[in-house]
């Protein structure tokens, strides 16, 4: 069968001159040059819908697409000394070049790609190439042809009546005429050339599959005659059809390329380690496990299956846009990512090298350009030439340090193994020159306990860095969704405890310093504690309930009912204010419904967590303490910081009605009040949060004054008890239940007010059947009233 032909160009490959020196184009000798030497046949490259299935098809068919599939980690795995690179790209100060060469030493990078413009680059392209050659970097130069030219070549190219083929045929020869005439001059000194961008992105790419191919044949010709290695075709993103034809119709016109480019994102999963939802659903993606390494090792199948013996990602990087959707600090979670990302390319044992994205950019840069600009057509990922900005706004982001310390321990190491069967914990050894290096880290809200990893001796033995390299004094008290990095100089002594895993059923703040977490266990008890660092060690006697005593006095009480509410000092923290909400045991149907839940001081914590892990306020979450066994069952005590404001969107909203003046009525109008709590509202809404009750007492007020400037209104939930998280923005449904909670005590008028100011605020089209909940609310407000005391509802 055809797909066991296998065809592999194997060009020699001239040793490289450093010293280049590249003379600025002219239109003059664009002219003079001659025109590329291979005749090309478009009709004979075209992929058809026939071509596609048919690859497709016999590629899962083969043995390779099965052998796929396996996402064991294998022991003896070398990470080669250049196995990451990254993107770059200059700017017209020649400052800006010194910057980027100081910052790729510091990075102790060798391998970088650079994005160039055919067939007019701008006067700074030329001018970093010949830079980073004379520095002595391996280049893999990336030939990028104007959009204006594409959409010219796409429209031109076409077979309609009207169209003029041959004014395609000028507009690709406008570009190969320039690359040609480069890699005369620059062929002996760069790595590779890549072909191709983001060929699957028809609005990116502003061609046809039927145009990549026609301009890849005539640059694959010039660039194998010339000994450059060539990569292609850079499909974005994990899209293997586009790989398979793409790639088996280069092996049928045995052009096949020496690596196979792909841009191995991620991003769109979430989490590096997470299974893509995107491919089959979120239903599915749980059985199907496409996660990182599973995408790689099926692109390397493709690979192997054309016969190509190198596979490469060569760009990736995560959008801080796309962090903001359900995070809140996002440069320190673009931080974690990375380190993650890096870790779990390399342990794939199958990709060759992988350049991160831009260096120095808006949105993905590992650097911040300083400025709002973003390209509004072609993404980075497709065209990379220039860095908008200047020195003076340039800020190092926390990745940068994340992606120096995880290249800077990964690369000429030795993987022997991973630890830990829990799915939440990662712990992985890798053999250095000189010791044993451990990488840890957990998923995203999740925490080990140290001790629950290493012995003590052992622990303390060891060298530890955290994920930006920065020595630490002493172990980390947990491992959290940072990696750590712990060294040892003796292999042997290097072992973790059978019983590691890490925390069960209890979620952690992570990228953060700002907390400092406890284990709370004395017999029958178990919790948590979240103290600042550096506050010590806690008492004998933390897990003991008897700290959390209510007030003798019943009016000392918040609430007092079911559940008991109060404040007091912090027994921890003498200068801390605490409120203390104590949950007593479930009866009646309560106990049977809520048998199997979690206490409701846990759920609390849980809700408080996740609530600042999506950027959302709520007061500090300090301790929580329950049962070990039939949680539900017994009382549970929930611990937060206390929150100095006397005012709640209640209290608000009844000042408001009743023409009263207060802290906050008095400096902001109706109107404005309800703008920004519609804001607050819909942004929660939109990181996917259900409060499920969101009551009006539920949310206080801040209010900070200022002289120059309006008031400034703040928002922090309480009772997080009942929240639901979802890695999605809620539907219209689950966000009208909470509305609905929230505007029960306003009289009609002011209701459609609130409701009117929050459609518009997360632009919903208003319905009349929006009407159903707010109705279905009275009705059973005034029913579980007329239960409760028949006497004041007559009949």
């Amino acid at each position: 069968m055809l797909h066991k032909t296998r065809y592999t160009q194997k060009p020699v490959y001239p040793s490289k001159s450093r010293n280049v020196h590249l003379p600025a184009e002219t239109a003059s000798t664009q002219a003079n040059h001659h025109e590329p030497t291979l005749a090309v046949n478009p009709a004979k490259q075209s992929p058809t819908l026939v071509d596609a299935l048919s690859a497709n098809l016999r590629f899962v068919m083969s043995g390779a697409a099965r052998r796929s599939l396996d996402r064991s980690l294998r022991g003896g795995l070398k990470i080669s000394a250049d196995f990451f690179g990254i993107c770059v790209a200059g700017a017209s100060d020649p400052a800006i070049d010194d910057y980027l060469i100081s910052q790729l030493r510091d990075l102790n990078i060798k391998s970088v790609r650079l994005d160039y413009s055919l067939p007019l680059p701008e006067p700074h392209e030329p001018r970093l190439l010949e830079r980073l050659l004379h520095e002595g970097f391996n280049v893999c130069l990336h030939p990028c042809l104007p959009k204006s030219l594409r959409r010219r070549q796409a429209v031109d190219g076409g077979t309609s009546r009207g169209r003029d083929p041959g004014a395609a045929k000028s507009t690709t020869d406008a570009g190969l005429n320039a690359l040609e005439r480069l890699l005369d001059r620059v062929g002996n000194s760069i790595s590779m050339i890549e072909l191709g961008a983001t060929v699957n992105r028809r609005r990116w790419y502003e061609g046809t599959p039927a145009s990549f191919l026609t301009e890849y044949a005539a640059a694959y010709q010039m660039a194998v005659s010339r000994g450059i290695a060539v990569a292609a075709p850079n499909v974005t993103d994990f899209e293997p059809v586009y790989n398979i034809v793409l790639l088996d119709i280069m092996r049928r016109q045995q052009q096949l390329p020496r690596y196979h480019s792909d841009n191995l994102f991620v991003e769109r999963a979430g989490e590096p380690e997470q299974y893509d939802h995107k491919i089959a659903g979120r239903r599915l993606a749980g059985w199907l496990k496409f996660d990182l390494l599973r995408k790689a090792r099926i692109l390397h199948a493709v690979s192997r299956w054309s016969g190509v013996s190198e596979t490469i990602s060569t760009h990736a990087a995560w959008s801080l846009r796309r962090l903001a959707r359900f995070s809140g600090n996002i440069e320190q979670k673009q931080a974690d990512y990375v380190s993650r990302y890096c870790i779990m390319a390399a342990l794939s044992g199958v990709l060759r090298q992988i350049y991160w994205g831009p260096l120095i950019g808006q949105r993905e840069g590992l650097i911040d350009d300083g400025t709002d600009f973003y390209p509004p057509e072609i993404p980075h990922v497709t065209r990379y030439t220039r860095v908008p900005g200047n020195l003076a706004g340039f800020r190092q982001r926390p990745a940068l340090a994340a992606f120096r310390t995880a290249a800077g321990r990964l690369q000429g190491s030795t993987f022997i193994k991973a630890y830990s069967g829990d799915p939440n914990l990662f712990v992985l050894a890798f053999q250095l020159a000189q010791g044993c290096l451990h990488i840890g880290w957990t998923r995203d809200g999740r925490r080990a306990f140290t001790t629950d990893i290493y012995p003590a001796d052992q622990a303390a033995r060891a060298q530890v860095w955290d994920r930006d390299g920065h020595r630490l004094a002493a172990p980390p008290r947990t491992l959290s969704e940072s990696p750590t990095y712990w060294i040892w100089p003796d292999l042997a002594e290097a072992e973790i405890l059978a019983t590691a895993r890490s925390v069960p059923g209890v979620r952690f703040e992570g990228s953060s310093d700002t907390l400092d977490y406890h284990r709370l266990s004395a017999n029958d008890w178990f919790g948590m504690a979240a103290l600042p660092p550096l506050s010590g060690s806690l008492p004998p006697d933390a897990a003991d309930p008897d700290l959390w005593k209510p007030p003798a006095e019943t009016a000392a009480f918040m609430r007092h009912a079911r559940n008991q509410v109060w404040r007091q000092t912090s027994p921890w923290i003498p200068e801390q204010q605490v409120v203390v909400k104590k949950t007593g045991a479930s009866r009646g149907a309560r106990r049977i419904l809520q048998y199997f839940k979690p206490s409701r001081a846990r759920r609390s914590w849980n809700g408080a967590i996740e609530l600042r892990r999506r950027g959302l306020p709520t007061p500090t979450p300090v301790a929580f303490l329950q049962r070990r066994h039939r949680e539900t069952l017994s009382e549970s005590y929930y611990v937060c910081a206390a929150l100095d404001t006397p005012h709640s969107v209640r209290s608000v909203f009844n000042a408001y009605g009743n023409g009263t003046r207060d802290g906050v009525t008095e400096h902001v109008s109706q109107p404005v009040f309800f703008e920004c709590l519609t804001k607050f509202l819909s942004e929660m809404h939109r990181k996917g949060v259900f409060f499920r009750d969101l009551s009006a007492g539920n949310i206080l007020v801040t209010i900070e004054q200022s002289s120059t400037t309006a008031p400034e209104i703040g928002f922090s939930l309480i009772d997080t008890a009942r929240a639901r998280f979802f890695p999605f923005p809620l539907d219209r449904r689950r966000r009208l239940c909470d509305l609905m909670r929230i505007c029960h005590p306003l009289q009609n008028q002011r209701r459609h007010r609130l409701l009117s100011a929050y459609l518009e605020a997360a632009g919903i089209t208003y319905r009349q059947w929006m009407k159903i909940p707010f109705w279905y609310y009275n009705a059973k407000h005034r029913i579980k009233n007329w239960i409760r005391n028949p006497s004041r509802h007559p009949s």
